[in-house]
């Protein structure tokens, strides 16, 4: 675009008193200093207390061993699935050691990683969840080479993921979280054998022992809130075609309105990355043209029914007791079940015996 001098007209100075609203940083350029002041790209000023120690990309998880002397992270984003061992973290010169070093994942020692870790400083050793991967991986805390696996995937609960671990004070029992199969399973760290696994709930996605190990605690994740309308993405696409093939009624609240997506973005040399829109969704209409739908609108609902938090609370699901009503009255209004007609006969009747010897008398 190109402004030409003067071409443009002056705006008229506000009467009154004014307010100009600015971003902190003003017109300076985002930029990250470690040492100070960092500017984020939305202008506004980030001064971080204590001290910073670089981790490999993606740090989700973090665990600190029981002497409080090593400290974990896990780096479970998109490349490479790592840990990092950082020895001294409250000392003046950490040291920080990459597990597995190489820049890309190692499929054999590390094919995933999600969350979890657990320090073994006394036998030297270091377990880290593998996701879904379904392995609690092992490696050897001072070299950092792999030291075997632990499979908590069998024909009974196939294809286990692991969200969080722990580890018992004397190092001889292994706790980890089976998101799949909502349990938290015992491991003999020593034999590197399942105990037992104990059902914990839905989604089990974090877990701390008390210091005696006589209890475990574990948190869920709150995704099992059963609502007829709400979702992201394919709970906007999903509603929509329901409506238009006129399928049943809808029960909820609106959707979110976002079909918006993106994708195929490789990420940037520091572990970052930049998205930008790369679709979204129309369909034709009665004008022979097309129409953008649902974005920054989303499907209404048939009967809007709000999923007030008292009721919840209480044990109640009001948008999913409203679909059970509405499918039970529909039930009494369906018409008559159709009945099946007598199946067809294919096969020949056999002839009387006295129409089959005249037959016979007349060929004769």
């Amino acid at each position: 675009m190109t402004a030409l001098a003067g071409s443009a007209p002056r705006l008229p100075e506000p009467a009154g008193p004014s307010l100009e609203f600015r971003a902190p940083a003003g017109d300076r350029f985002a930029h990250i200093d470690r040492e100070g002041e960092t500017i984020l790209p939305n202008g506004r000023l980030l001064t971080p207390r204590g001290r910073q120690i670089m981790t490999a990309p993606h740090p989700f998880g973090m665990a600190l061993s029981g002497d409080g002397k090593v400290l974990v992270t896990v780096n479970g984003g998109i490349e490479p699935f790592s840990l990092t061992v950082i020895h001294g973290a409250d000392g003046v010169s950490p040291q920080t050691r990459q597990i597995p070093s190489a820049a890309r994942t190692d499929k054999q020692a590390m094919p995933s990683a999600f969350v979890g870790a657990a320090v073994d400083t006394a036998r030297r050793l270091l377990y880290a969840s593998g996701g879904d991967d379904g392995r609690i991986a092992v490696f050897g805390l001072d070299a950092g080479g792999p030291a075997g696996s632990i499979s908590l995937s069998t024909p009974a609960r196939p294809d286990a993921f692991l969200t969080d671990i722990a580890l018992s004070a004397d190092g001889r029992l292994l706790y980890a979280l089976d998101l799949a199969h909502y349990r938290m399973v015992v491991v003999d760290a020593v034999e590197r054998v399942v105990l037992s696994s104990i059902g914990v709930g839905r989604n089990p996605f974090a877990l701390a022992l008390t210091r005696d190990g006589r209890r475990a605690y574990v948190a869920n994740m709150g995704t099992f809130q059963y609502r007829l309308v709400e979702a992201g993405s394919g709970g906007d696409l999903f509603p929509y075609y329901f409506k238009k093939e006129k399928i049943g009624p809808l029960v909820g609240t609106r959707t979110w309105g976002g079909l918006i997506g993106m994708g195929g973005f490789p990420p940037t040399l520091d572990g970052g990355m930049v998205t930008a829109p790369g679709w979204a969704w129309w369909e034709p209409n009665d004008k022979g043209s097309g129409e953008w739908v649902v974005e920054n609108h989303g499907v209404d609902p048939d009967y809007k029914v709000e999923q007030r938090p008292d009721l919840v609370l209480q044990g109640h699901d009001p948008q999913l007791e409203k679909a059970i009503e509405l499918a039970a009255d529909g039930l009494k209004k369906m018409p008559a079940p159709l009945h099946r007609p007598p199946y067809p006969v294919k096969a020949m009747r056999a002839a009387a015996p006295e129409k089959v010897k005249a037959v016979a008398a007349a060929d004769k």
